[in-house]
């Protein structure tokens, strides 16, 4: 399933994305007040008949928001590009970790925008996980039955204030693009296995 927060005539909402468009499961589920709190229950969807699987909005008529607008925690993994490495070549021993704030992330077609009081606003293409259900001390082995699904990230990064802290550098305001939405688990069999393609003005950049 591709499942998406957008918003439409003044109201955000969450719904499924299908070749024809979206369909509203807020106004079908309206118990959940948001993709995030929807996500424990997606089995629900299979509960629907069919009349109740037609898409309710084109893609055309919405505005796309962050896949998950009011995050408890986004917690990032840095240094995932060598040629982006301040440091060098060297893979760090143990993960550079740094936090986002919710305030900081856009939706999919939304524009980034480059802080006024920098010169070195820089892209990083990545790939978001988003949690299903809590957890403490998760065998490795066991981590990604956690996961509910995956996304694409634009880890928008102002390089001039982030020489200093990564948090600095990491939260200006519509600096993280979050979308366009989350796959769920159950598609990806091997996250591994997948490509992140960044580009910039139709040209790549970044490619893994």
């Amino acid at each position: 399933m591709k499942l998406l927060s957008f918003r439409v005539n003044d109201k955000n909402k969450y719904g499924l994305a299908t070749a024809d468009g979206v369909i509203d499961l807020q106004a079908r589920f309206p118990q959940y007040g948001s993709l995030l709190e929807f996500i424990p229950h997606l089995h629900l969807v299979d509960t629907l008949p069919p009349s109740a699987k037609q898409a309710n909005y084109s893609f055309d008529e919405i505005a796309f928001l962050p896949v998950i607008t009011e995050p408890k925690k986004i917690i990032c993994a840095g240094v995932n590009y060598r040629d982006k490495n301040a440091a060098g070549d060297e893979k760090p021993s143990n993960p550079v970790l740094f936090i986002r704030f919710a305030d900081s992330q856009t939706g999919h077609l939304a524009p980034l925008l480059k802080p006024g009081r920098s010169n070195e606003f820089d892209y990083e293409g990545e790939m978001a996980l988003v949690m299903g259900r809590g957890g403490r001390n998760i065998p490795e082995q066991e981590a990604l039955h956690y996961v509910a699904g995956y996304s694409c990230y634009m880890d928008g990064s102002v390089r001039d204030w982030q020489h200093a802290c990564f948090t600095g550098g990491k939260n200006w305001p519509a600096t993280g693009g979050f979308g366009p939405w989350l796959v769920t688990a159950d598609a990806i069999p091997d996250p591994q296995n997948l490509n992140i393609t960044t580009r910039l003005n139709g040209q790549t950049v970044q490619q893994g």
